[in-house]
């Protein structure tokens, strides 16, 4: 399933993945295809940052409680998907509604930004060359499961690989979009608009997946 998601946006399908925790394990067909079965997480070669751009493993999860409020701040605030929310460089959106949790992904990040002074990502671990981090949610320190420590954070963006694909990083991008957040609701606006213009007349995948599917 995945090998044909991925062949769908090389030949030109853009696909978004609003949600976070995406493909972090490998899920099975066992016993005559009665059954799930789960392998543990992802070979090394065959990490799903090829896929997303992003991973749990350098963000994080709180699951027990309240959890600190955080947001995404922004990054090239002149990219297509913040096209009408007035959101400039720096700003952060979210934070109240607490946008980034319960669980969230991040690209593993270069310990220097750019000459802009943006994060970027190390490109270490399998994120595509073209990946583009829009948006930042840093990981505090009372943060409960934060897998790469000082330096987790979830990380909204991009790349194109032919097709397009989006992530939105955080399982709770769908709730804050219900309740009506107004920077939530234009960039999902973007994305769907955008996303749905069929390059190669493949259209588009809208996903909201974690790590059951």
């Amino acid at each position: 399933m995945r090998a044909n998601v991925e062949a769908f946006i090389q030949n030109g399908g853009n696909v978004a993945f609003f949600s976070g925790n995406t493909c972090w394990w490998r899920i099975h067909l066992a016993e005559n295809n009665t059954a799930f079965g789960r392998d543990d997480n992802w070979p090394a070669g065959d990490l799903e940052t090829r896929l997303t751009g992003v991973s749990t493993r350098h963000a994080g999860g709180w699951w027990d409680g309240d959890r600190d409020p955080v947001g995404y701040t922004v990054q090239h605030a002149d990219h297509w998907v913040f096209e009408g929310t007035g959101l400039q460089n720096g700003d952060t959106f979210g934070a109240e509604e607490h946008l980034v949790g319960y669980e969230c992904d991040g690209s593993q990040l270069s310990n220097q930004a750019d000459a802009e002074e943006f994060v970027v990502p190390s490109f270490a671990d399998g994120t595509p060359p073209s990946f583009v981090i829009l948006g930042v949610g840093r990981l505090g320190a009372g943060w409960e499961n934060r897998p790469d420590g000082d330096n987790a954070a979830a990380t909204m963006g991009l790349y194109i690989n032919t097709g397009t694909v989006f992530t939105a990083a955080t399982t709770d991008w769908a709730r804050v979009l219900a309740s009506g957040e107004k920077h939530v609701d234009q960039i999902t606006r973007n994305v769907i608009e955008r996303l749905q213009r069929p390059n190669r007349g493949l259209g588009w995948l809208s996903l909201l997946l974690n790590d059951e599917g």
